[in-house]
């Protein structure tokens, strides 16, 4: 089986949103690792501290789509679509009047700043994408940070509810499914 390359980190654009929701995401996991080095060793210790890392590798993976989020608003913004579109209407009334010997050539124009307004549709769909997963995954560990902290007020490691704790778990695994699948869906959507 061939070797999975790393995914490379792009870096994040200062003030931007996608900036906030990352360091959101990384708020919530430094109150994680504070969470779970506050525990009395037990099981409920053992439990929280198993879910460390995957905590970990879901802000990995948030760094690396905030990173492309800011790379796609980049691109995004050297496609001025207001332009395009003032362009595509230009061309679109000179192909009603154009002679046979020039019909060929606008509508090569207009096939290119028609790829044009799509690609700036793909990107925009994508930034969205981006957007809304990191909004998500970020929230996603601040509940996940502040029900676990209910949790370890609520029990003692006698009476620790491994349902509760099994529920905590699932939901960090929801959390980083829906980024690596967002992850996936935008790296295969922009080629």
């Amino acid at each position: 089986e061939p070797e999975r390359r790393a995914a490379r980190v792009l870096d994040v654009a200062p003030g931007t949103p996608e900036e906030n929701w990352l360091r959101r995401a990384e708020s919530a996991a430094e109150g994680f690792g504070s969470l779970s080095d506050s525990l009395d060793p037990g099981p409920l210790a053992d439990r929280v501290a198993d879910m460390a890392p995957v905590v970990q590798e879901t802000l990995v993976t948030l760094r690396r789509l905030a990173g492309r989020a800011s790379a796609t608003g980049k691109a995004l913004s050297r496609v001025d679509l207001d332009a395009v579109s003032t362009e595509r209407r230009r061309l679109e009334r000179e192909l009603r009047s154009a002679s046979a010997e020039v019909r060929g050539d606008l509508e090569q124009a207009l096939t290119a700043v028609q790829a044009q307004a799509d690609v700036h549709a793909r990107l925009s769909g994508a930034r969205d994408k981006l957007l809304a997963q990191l909004q998500s995954g970020a929230l996603g560990l601040d509940s996940l940070v502040a029900r676990g902290a209910e949790l370890t007020a609520a029990t003692t490691d006698v009476t620790v509810d491994t349902g509760a704790v099994r529920e905590l778990s699932d939901q960090l695994e929801g959390i980083r499914q829906g980024v690596l699948e967002t992850e996936e869906a935008t790296r295969k959507s922009l080629g």
